[in-house]
């Protein structure tokens, strides 16, 4: 096989995530790429995360979450 073929493992021979997003979904992780980034020189992860996750979950909730709504 080939290293251009797509066989779902990474170099070292561990599994690679593959993720699936929508457009949507790529626009607000690009919009959110600022904000990471002051973080990251702030020392301030955590808050960053606890947002992105907020925004992000509002935004596309789990199966779960939608079941328990209805």
């Amino acid at each position: 096989m080939s290293s251009t073929d797509n066989d779902n493992s990474s170099s070292d021979g561990g599994l690679m995530v593959l993720w699936t997003l929508s457009a949507n979904q790529k626009a607000f992780l690009i919009k959110m790429l600022p904000m990471y980034k002051s973080a990251f020189g702030k020392k301030v992860l955590n808050e960053y995360w606890a947002l992105l996750f907020q925004e992000w979950f509002k935004s596309w909730p789990t199966e779960v979450e939608m079941q328990l709504k209805s």
